[in-house]
């Protein structure tokens, strides 16, 4: 019988598309040659980056050594995302704050609130869209969520209640839970981050364990239970550019159909990095 999980770092599997694999390895040696066949800017859509994306061996290069501006449109096109869409149903960007012709920021001193939001949105350390030595990257380091949300903590029942409530397009937002009651009994923080990405038809509620505790079955039910039965699968996953793990859950919303979930989740099966516990 199973009785818990160990959250421990998912080790990387090996790719499995042999052509795929060694055309983007002489890609990312040679970042030159990648930049001649990629050309950037309106009109262009890099349509295979999402499935270069579940190669996370391969992603996981390939995004630290390319420049920003073609980092930040492999990202874009990875998740079907685009400036216009950001700037109308996000309120990621303001004016030109992004060059929709080749994708270079628009960066000034400090920390600029629009580009805290781009790297949650994203799902990466604010430093790889700084275009810092990623290097020296702190790997568990958050950054965008403790300028952005810090003072804004929520509890855990509060981002759920939010999350089930269903939008009219894509929404992506990170949270700080105030876990000072151990709404997340497994973590022992007092605060855990979350990112919620709210598709229309479906929703992923992701909880990044900053270190890799115990977690019983007994206490993933009680975290399923505050979804009011709308999680249909819990996934164990790797975070992209951070070595922490994530437990992200996987639901749809009243009055939805199942069909196009399970169309994604199938997708996300084959990817490597990622491990299904729920259902159990």
């Amino acid at each position: 019988m199973l009785t818990g999980f160990h959250f421990k770092l998912i080790p990387r599997n090996p790719i499995y598309n042999k052509d795929i694999v060694m055309k983007y390895f002489k890609c990312i040696n040679l970042i030159n040659t990648f930049e001649k066949f990629h050309p950037i800017g309106r009109g262009y859509k890099w349509k295979h980056m999402v499935f270069v994306r579940r190669q996370s061996f391969i992603w996981h290069q390939l995004i630290e050594r390319l420049p920003v501006p073609f980092r930040l449109k492999a990202y874009l096109d990875s998740e079907d995302l685009s400036v216009p869409y950001l700037r109308e149903n996000m309120q990621i960007t303001s004016g030109n704050y992004i060059n929709i012709k080749n994708y270079e920021l628009m960066i000034e001193e400090g920390l600029q609130t629009t580009l805290l939001k781009l790297a949650v949105v994203l799902d990466i350390p604010i430093r790889y869209l700084r275009g810092f030595d990623t290097s020296e990257l702190v790997v568990a380091d958050f950054d965008e969520y403790d300028y952005l949300i810090m003072d804004n903590k929520q509890s855990f029942s509060e981002i759920v209640s939010w999350t089930l409530k269903r939008d009219i397009c894509r929404i992506i937002e990170g949270f700080i839970v105030d876990n000072s009651e151990k709404e997340i009994p497994f973590v022992h923080k007092n605060h855990v981050y979350v990112r919620v990405d709210k598709n229309v038809n479906f929703f992923r509620f992701e909880i990044f364990l900053e270190s890799r505790p115990y977690a019983s079955v007994g206490q993933i039910k009680e975290l399923l239970n505050a979804f009011q039965g709308s999680v249909k699968y819990v996934y164990k996953e790797e975070s992209l550019l951070r070595k922490v793990p994530k437990l992200t859950f996987i639901g749809i919303y009243k009055n939805t159909s199942l069909e196009l979930l399970e169309e994604y989740v199938n997708d996300l099966s084959e990817s490597p990095g990622k491990e299904r516990i729920y259902p159990f």
